[in-house]
C-alpha cells in the first residue's frame, strides 16, 4: 500500500499469480479481442451520432451505458466468462480489504440505485463497482490523465492483462507520487484515479497488453444523495441562491467524509 499524509490510502497494489489471462494463448479471448477491434470504428460512429445533437453533457437520470449490437454481444460473452467474473470479484474484494468504509459507501450507492431502478444492474453482480471498461487494443497505452468524472475519493481498480515482458514495458506511472511501478500481467492496483495522474509505458511491437478497469462515476453518488434527482431538480430551474447551494454541499462535506474513508489498513 502507498499512503500519503494523515495516514490516507493513495494506492494499493495486489497481484493474483494464477490470473494472468494471456490473451495471446487463449482462443476465445483472442476472438473477443479481434471482434472488438473489427467493430470499433462502427461503434464509435454510432456513439458520435447519438451524441451530436445534445449541447449539454448533463445526465438527467441513472442509465445504462450505450450498447451497440457488436459490443453488446462481446460484453455478454465476457460477463459469462468464469475468469472475468473471478477477476471482477478479486478487484472488488481487494477494495473491501484495503478501504472497507469506502467499499461500503459504494455498496450503499449501487444498491440504492438498483432497488429504485430494477432495470439497472452492475456488470458483474458480485462486484461492488457499477462500471467496467475493457481495452482490447492489443497494445493498450494510456497517456497521462486523471479520470475527472470518477468519484474523487473513490478507488478505481486497474488490472493489466496480456503477454509481455514486465521488465521492459507495461509499467504503471503515478505522476504526483513520482513512482514508476513494474506492472506485469495479472497485477491489480487501486488508485483514486480522479485525483492521481496516471499512465502506462508501452510494450514492444511483438507483445500484447490489455487492461480491465472497474470504477464509479461521482454523479451516481450525487444522484442518490440528492434524493434521486439532478442538481436542477433539487434546486429548481431558476438560478438558486448561492448560499443555499453552498450550504447543501457543505453539509454533505465530501472532502472530509471522503478522506475519512481512505484510511490505511496496512
Amino acid at each position: 500500500m502507498l499512503c500519503a499524509g494523515a495516514n490516507k490510502l493513495m494506492a494499493a497494489y495486489r497481484t493474483f499469480p494464477s490470473l494472468f489471462l494471456s490473451f495471446s494463448h487463449h482462443p476465445t479471448k483472442c476472438q473477443l479481442a479481434h471482434n472488438n477491434r473489427r467493430s470499433g470504428k462502427k461503434s464509435n460512429k454510432r456513439r458520435r451520432r447519438l451524441n451530436r445533437k445534445p449541447k449539454s453533457g448533463a445526465v438527467t437520470s441513472s442509465l445504462r451505458l450505450q450498447r451497440t449490437t457488436n459490443n453488446g454481444e462481446a460484453f455478454d460473452t465476457i460477463q459469462r466468462d468464469e475468469e472475468f467474473v473471478k477477476l471482477a470479484n478479486f478487484i472488488s474484494d481487494s477494495f473491501e480489504k484495503c478501504a472497507p468504509d469506502c467499499h461500503a459507501h459504494y455498496r450503499m450507492c449501487t444498491s440504492a440505485i438498483e432497488t429504485r431502478y430494477n432495470h439497472l444492474q452492475r456488470p458483474f453482480p458480485s462486484s461492488v463497482y457499477p462500471t467496467v471498461t475493457i481495452n482490447f487494443g492489443r497494445k493498450t497505452v494510456c497517456l497521462p490523465h486523471r479520470d475527472h468524472a470518477n468519484l474523487p475519493y473513490g478507488l478505481c481498480g486497474i488490472t493489466a492483462l496480456g503477454d509481455f515482458d514486465a521488465d521492459k514495458g507495461g509499467h504503471l506511472v503515478l505522476w504526483e507520487l513520482k513512482l514508476i511501478i513494474r506492472f506485469p500481467p495479472g497485477s491489480t492496483i487501486l488508485i483514486p484515479s480522479s485525483i492521481v495522474t496516471h499512465s502506462n509505458i508501452a510494450v514492444s511491437q511483438s507483445e500484447d497488453r490489455f487492461s480491465f478497469t472497474q470504477y464509479a462515476a461521482g454523479d451516481l453518488f450525487r444522484w442518490v444523495e440528492n434524493g434521486f434527482q439532478t442538481h436542477a431538480g433539487l434546486f429548481g430551474t431558476e438560478k438558486p441562491k448561492t448560499s443555499a447551494v453552498s450550504a447543501h454541499y457543505r453539509n454533505l462535506d465530501y472532502r472530509s467524509e471522503g478522506m475519512k474513508m481512505l484510511k490505511s489498513y496496512c
